[in-house]
């Protein structure tokens, strides 16, 4: 297998230097990035995607206020902006239009409070972060056409999920323009298309866009691009710059994503067989931001409770967290209550696509598959050890759209090796398949037709699928 046709640079060193030998693949590739198989029509098109599912969710809920995590997580983003405080209180209690999820069961849901009674947010606050362009626009919005400049009306609503949207498909842009260089640009534009489409993905993009899986989707594209860059050009300090913050905002969105800068590895390590100087120049910036991301995290919760905390979840839950010694493999794979193979088969030939690319690719650039690869591995091994591995009330199991740019690289890999018509459109059929039967699962779990997550298995959901078909056949 040529090897040539997997990477733009091939990266060589010179004493105490990297530099970049380009080879001649870049230009073949480049080639193939006119048409539609380019990043820039990719992008476009998940763009639609996006905005239509957006509508569609807006017309049929009539909010985005709702469910339990999302309120949550933009409570923080609105606390800190309008009351300049992290006390989500009044936002749960008063504000927000979804407030009765809040209210069934256990007071207020069960969630710690201080000293003197006030609800302690126990999320992190790294997607409010992220979130805060689209509210400073929708904050200006509510004050060009005079409606309430609460943090709750339209204008918010509308510019911070939007916000978010767009996120993923900026994210989804830079993901394909990284892939096509190390496949080629029409696997690229497919996988990611195929990652959008037909995974949850496209579920936590347009309709619940408030979770911290879009913009922990979107970093990590970003920290893919970068991986591959400076495995391609090790020597290049803005993009190790450029690393560090792409982790700090990764590690502070979700800080268990920190297990996925292995990617950085194959590049990390030719830094380091140049000597200590260089190691230490690029290296300390990416470390202190993975230790600076989780002082700020710490701080925060320090604020909120009054005291020192390392874990709020584990506070709300009464000690639980990570059970190391009972990691819920193959279920979180397979099971009906949170299988994300079970739910979307892509994530299951992505993985697949990634196995192989490390068996078959030649040379050096294998280090690059075996740590996208372990990156993967270590994402859902970690959350399997979660007490939540199942991610709760969740459409498939949403833990897998963090990994899925990683997972893209082997989707991407598998269709690279499709060069015969034939076998190509075998390929882009099954992608088709594959974007069909995530409508129709997502169509089931809006209409709340899918069978509850205990009862689930292949047999079953294949069943409800045809139950779908049927009900919407006019």
């Amino acid at each position: 297998m040529d090897t040539h046709a997997h990477v733009g640079f091939r990266p060589v060193t010179q004493g105490n230097t990297l530099s970049g030998t380009p080879s001649d693949a870049p230009k073949a590739r480049c080639a193939g990035r006119s048409g539609l198989w380019n990043p820039l029509t990719l992008t476009l098109i998940v763009a639609l995607g996006a905005l239509l599912t957006w509508a569609a969710a807006l017309s049929y809920y009539g909010s985005f206020y709702r469910g339990w995590d999302a309120q949550l997580y933009y409570a923080h983003l609105r606390s800190a902006v309008m009351d300049g405080d992290l006390d989500a209180t009044n936002e749960i209690q008063q504000l927000t239009p979804g407030k009765a999820v809040f209210v069934s069961g256990a007071p207020w849901g069960g969630l710690p409070t201080t000293d003197d009674g006030q609800l302690v947010n126990v999320y992190t606050v790294g997607s409010s972060l992220m979130g805060l362009p689209g509210f400073m626009i929708g904050h200006i919005g509510a004050i060009i056409t005079g409606q309430p400049t609460d943090g709750y009306s339209r204008p918010y609503e509308f510019a911070v999920t939007l916000w978010y949207a767009l996120l993923v498909v900026l994210g989804c842009g830079v993901l394909g323009s990284a892939l096509g260089r190390w496949t080629s640009a029409r696997a690229a534009w497919l996988a990611v298309a195929a990652i959008f489409f037909g995974t949850n993905l496209i579920y936590y993009t347009g309709i619940l866009p408030t979770m911290n899986h879009a913009p922990s989707f979107a970093l990590m594209c970003v920290m893919l691009w970068l991986a591959l860059r400076l495995y391609e050009t090790p020597d290049r300090t803005r993009l190790w710059l450029a690393s560090a913050v792409a982790t700090f905002l990764l590690v502070l969105v979700r800080p268990t994503d920190v297990v996925m800068l292995v990617v950085l590895f194959p590049a990390a390590w030719q830094v380091i067989r140049t000597g200590w100087r260089p190691a230490l120049r690029n290296g300390l910036p990416v470390a202190a931001a993975v230790v600076g991301a989780a002082v700020v995290q710490i701080l925060v919760w320090r604020m909120v409770f009054g005291r020192w905390v390392a874990n709020a979840y584990t506070e709300w839950t009464g000690g639980k967290g990570f059970n190391f010694a009972d990691p819920k493999l193959p279920e979180i794979l397979t099971s009906g209550r949170g299988g994300g193979w079970l739910y979307h088969p892509l994530y299951a030939a992505a993985f697949i696509g990634l196995i192989a690319g490390c068996v078959m690719v030649r040379g050096r650039q294998r280090a690059v598959w075996i740590a996208v690869t372990a990156g993967i591995v270590l994402h859902i091994g970690l959350y399997s050890c979660w007490v939540s591995w199942d991610s709760g009330e969740s459409f498939g199991n949403r833990i897998f759209i963090n990994s899925a740019p990683l997972g893209a690289m082997g989707l991407a890999w598998l269709i690279h090796q499709t060069r015969r018509p034939l076998t190509f459109r075998l390929a882009a059929g099954a992608v088709a398949l594959a974007v069909v039967w995530n409508g129709l699962l997502m169509a089931g779990y809006i209409e709340k037709t899918l069978p509850h997550r205990d009862e689930i298995n292949a047999a079953v959901l294949c069943k409800t699928q045809i139950q779908t078909v049927q009900r919407l056949l006019p």
